[in-house]
C-alpha cells in the first residue's frame, strides 16, 4: 500500500474567529483514509479549536468536532492520533475537501492539517 500525507501548513485561526479552507486532493491517490492535526508548537493549547470536514461532498467530521481528538502532541504514537476512516472509501483523485475551523479561545491558534492518502497495491 502506497501512502502519503497531503499537508496544509501553517494555518492560523484568529481568536474568537472562524476560518474556511478548501483543498483539492492529489490526483494520483485513490482514497483519503485519515486526518490529523499537529499544533505549530507541540505544547500549544488548541482546546478552543473545533472543526468540520467534508471530502467529496461527504461529511467526515461534523461541525463542532473537538480538534484535540485529532491532535498529535508528542506524547503518543502518530498513528494513534490519526482519525482513520479507511473503511469509508472516501475518494481522493482530485476530490475537493472543505474544512471549517472555529476558535472559541482568546488566543490565535496555529497548526498544520494532514490528510492521509493511499493507493492499494496491485496484487
Amino acid at each position: 500500500m502506497k501512502q502519503t500525507f497531503q499537508i496544509i501548513e501553517d494555518i492560523t485561526v484568529a481568536a474568537k474567529a472562524n476560518k474556511t479552507l478548501r483543498e483539492q486532493m492529489l490526483a494520483d491517490y485513490e482514497h483519503v483514509t485519515g486526518v490529523m492535526i499537529v499544533p505549530h508548537n507541540l505544547k500549544d493549547d488548541i482546546s478552543g479549536l473545533s472543526l468540520s470536514c467534508k471530502i467529496a461532498q461527504k461529511e467526515i467530521l461534523p461541525s463542532g468536532t473537538d480538534a484535540v481528538l485529532l491532535a498529535y502532541n508528542g506524547n503518543c504514537a502518530r498513528k494513534d492520533c490519526i482519525y482513520n476512516f479507511k473503511d469509508d472509501e472516501i475518494p481522493a483523485r482530485s476530490s475537493n475537501a472543505e474544512l471549517v475551523f472555529y476558535n472559541s479561545s482568546n488566543e490565535d491558534v496555529r497548526f498544520n492539517f494532514y490528510f492521509i492518502l493511499e493507493n492499494q497495491e496491485n496484487e
